[in-house]
């Protein structure tokens, strides 16, 4: 519980510090000074969009006014570089995901300074987020009814996490929820896509391949042994502890009818992973046995970062990844007060 406490702390402290730093990041600067990725284009002025704090909506119970929209800019039009030319040490927080054979790593030192990058990742629009209060990291489709959408930072908080306005009718969004709050498009939810808080050396190691965004990234003390990793499907929202996953290695359950693998490699907690465990209506039991995940009845192995086939009769299935999310204990009934988390035994 101290580890915890002195984690939400730092975490705290450098959202109070980022006030500071306000003018600056408007400029375009990181919070180390040095200028950051982007940053020519050219965007809607955040005073000549609607916005429904400034217009008088009701707003929802633990909504607080905090910075101005884009204070705390996002990266707008992020650059990248070949792994191998990151520079970054192996310890370095990041927040990553791959789609479409394409995988890319943004670095938390960065982003505990712009909180948000707008990309595309393998052809699909894709907002990159990090709130730094609560340590949600996040990866959503920026899309609606197959129209892409632009995403800024409101600079408010929703119940301790960020918020954002879009671009195109300024309603206002919630970080976690992935979901208008406020606005035109209140009600409206994005698509989670299946990003991971780790280390760089843990998602170099499992993608090779990968981009880096072009900004710096340094080491953290930051524990994912103190946070729940959560699954929403449908409905249903659970959430599993890491440190008691990473003792079982393999979770096995079901959110919303549908069979997951909650993976925590018992040897560094950097490196999880939430897989579907069901091909071609065959519900597996997956054990975990080193760097594989094996299906005892065919005997068939699987990377455990990856889900690709290694060997055995059904190698040439990858295990689907389901989207997730790690969040503190304190904050996931905040978000998804009709979550349940969950023992290793699952259901």
């Amino acid at each position: 519980m101290r580890s915890r406490a002195r984690t939400r702390s730092v975490l705290a402290a450098a959202v109070v510090g980022l006030a500071v730093l306000g003018a600056g990041l408007a400029a375009g600067l990181s919070g180390d000074g040095s200028e950051v990725v982007d940053d020519d284009w050219q965007r809607p002025s955040p005073f000549d969009t609607y916005d429904p704090v400034r217009a008088g909506e009701p707003l929802p119970a633990g909504y607080r006014e905090a910075f101005v929209r884009d204070q705390l800019r996002p990266i707008y039009r992020p650059r990248f570089v070949p792994a191998v030319e990151a520079g970054w040490p192996d310890d370095a927080l990041v927040v990553a995901l791959a789609v479409d054979g394409e995988a890319k790593a943004y670095p938390v030192h960065t982003l505990n300074h712009r909180e948000m990058v707008i990309d595309y990742v393998g052809g699909a629009p894709v907002l990159v987020s990090w709130c730094p209060l609560c340590a949600t990291a996040m990866a959503h489709r920026r899309e609606l009814d197959g129209q892409e959408i632009v995403l800024g930072n409101q600079g408010d908080l929703y119940g301790n996490a960020m918020t954002w306005w879009d671009h195109e009718t300024g309603s206002v969004w919630s970080q976690p929820r992935g979901e208008a709050i406020l606005g035109p498009l209140a009600g409206a939810r994005l698509e989670l896509l299946p990003a991971r808080l780790t280390e760089w050396g843990a998602w170099r190691d499992a993608h090779p391949d990968t981009l880096a965004l072009d900004a710096p990234g340094l080491p953290t003390s930051f524990r994912l042994d103190d946070m729940l990793i959560a699954v929403e499907l449908g409905d249903d929202v659970r959430g599993y502890p890491v440190a008691e996953v990473r003792e079982a290695g393999v979770v096995s359950d079901r959110v919303d009818g549908v069979p997951i693998a909650v993976v925590v490699d018992p040897r560094d907690a950097r490196r999880w992973q939430v897989f579907a465990r069901s091909l071609d209506g065959d519900d597996l039991t997956l054990t975990l046995d080193g760097a594989y995940l094996v299906d005892p009845d065919s005997g068939t192995r699987w990377d455990q970062a990856r889900g690709s086939g290694v060997d055995g009769p059904r190698a040439d299935e990858p295990l689907p990844t389901v989207p997730a999310l790690t969040i503190f204990p304190d904050d996931f009934p905040t978000f998804f007060p009709d979550g349940e988390v969950v023992a290793p035994g699952g259901r």
